[in-house]
Formats: C-alpha cells, sequence, structure tokens
C-alpha cells in the first residue's frame, strides 16, 4: 500500500469510528435518561454492554489515531531527507561555479583569453573579483596570451520534471503495518437488549 492511499483509508476510517462513537455515545445517554425516568434496573446490563463497546470502539480509534502519526512522522522523515539531499546537491552546485569563477579571475589576472560567456559568470559572481582581475590581467598583456575554451559546456537540458517530493512520498510503500480497517456500525434499536 502507498503512504498516499493509507493515509486517505486511514484518515476516512478514523472519521468512520469518530462517529459511531459519537451515536453510541448519544444512545448511551438516551439509555440512562430512559432508566432514571422508568426507575428501572433491568436496562443497567444494555448500558454496560454499550460501554463495553464504547471502550473498544475507543481503543480501535487510538489505535488508528497511532498508526496515523506514525505515518505522518514517517512522511515528514522522508521529506526532510529530500531536502536535505536536494540542498545538498544545491550547495555542491554552488562550490562548483565558484572554484570555476575563481579559475576565470586567474586565467584572466594571468593576461589569457576566456569566452565572454565565463567573463560574464564572473561579473555575475563578483564584480569586484572580476574588475582586479581584468586589471591584473592588463599588466599581464606583454606575455603570450593563452585562449582557453569555457568551464561551462553547455549543460543538457532534460524537458523531464522532476516528482514533487510529496507526490514520491505518496507514491511510497508503507513501512509498517496498520490496524485493521474493517468496523461494523453501531445500530441499537429501541428496547433492543444485548
Amino acid at each position: 500500500m502507498k503512504i498516499g492511499e493509507a493515509r486517505k483509508i486511514y484518515s476516512s476510517q478514523l472519521q468512520t469510528l469518530r462517529e459511531q462513537r459519537r451515536v453510541l455515545q448519544e444512545a448511551i445517554k438516551e439509555k440512562q435518561e430512559m432508566s432514571k425516568d422508568k426507575g428501572t434496573s433491568n436496562e443497567s446490563g444494555v448500558i454496560l454492554d454499550l460501554s463495553d463497546y464504547s471502550s473498544e470502539l475507543d481503543k480501535k480509534i487510538k489505535e488508528t489515531e497511532d498508526y496515523l502519526h506514525h505515518l505522518t512522522l514517517y512522511s515528514v522523515a522522508v521529506h526532510n531527507k529530500e531536502v536535505a539531499k536536494q540542498q545538498g546537491e544545491t550547495m555542491a552546485k554552488e562550490a562548483d561555479d565558484m572554484a570555476k569563477c575563481m579559475e576565470i579571475a586567474r586565467r584572466l589576472s594571468k593576461g589569457d583569453k576566456v569566452p565572454i560567456r565565463d567573463e560574464q559568470k564572473l561579473i555575475e559572481f563578483n564584480p569586484e573579483i572580476y574588475a582586479v582581475a581584468k586589471n591584473a590581467g592588463a599588466i599581464a598583456r606583454n606575455k603570450e596570451r593563452k585562449e582557453h575554451k569555457s568551464l561551462w559546456e553547455e549543460e543538457e537540458q532534460s524537458n523531464t520534471k522532476q516528482k514533487d517530493i510529496d507526490d514520491k512520498i505518496k507514491d511510497m510503500d508503507v513501512p509498517m503495518e496498520g490496524p485493521e480497517v474493517k468496523i461494523e456500525s453501531v445500530t441499537i434499536a429501541e428496547g433492543e437488549s444485548q
């Protein structure tokens, strides 16, 4: 079962269980009021049976809530892992770009020729470093100048979009088994004992 499916199923189950508890509590209250009005004690067994069913229902509600809580914690942990991975990749790319800009500055300061695209990247990165490198390069122009290829080769552009992190989580298999989903509905007829 996928996490997204499990969330829907168990959230719906929890809502059903809570509604059943509400109906049961109203029935218990009604039975108590009826026994007070009649002054008889033979209906107390019915109330006890309903109370037992109520505690069983509360137990199932607690199990379902706990399962949904653990499922949420797992989803958050996976989400945080994916975000950290993306941040790490972004930081690695930024560090790589910084290293390329410093290499361009070094080449310019030696008086070498670099592609205009690389110069533009250096200007975007740090205009002050670019100005210092160009000034140093102007002084060093008396030497033989080397011509360099771009450090930013055309990167392949993929037209496929990556899935959003939440979509990835929804499609993951549930790592834990949840409580049973099937619950019988509660119906109590007037004057019926259990």
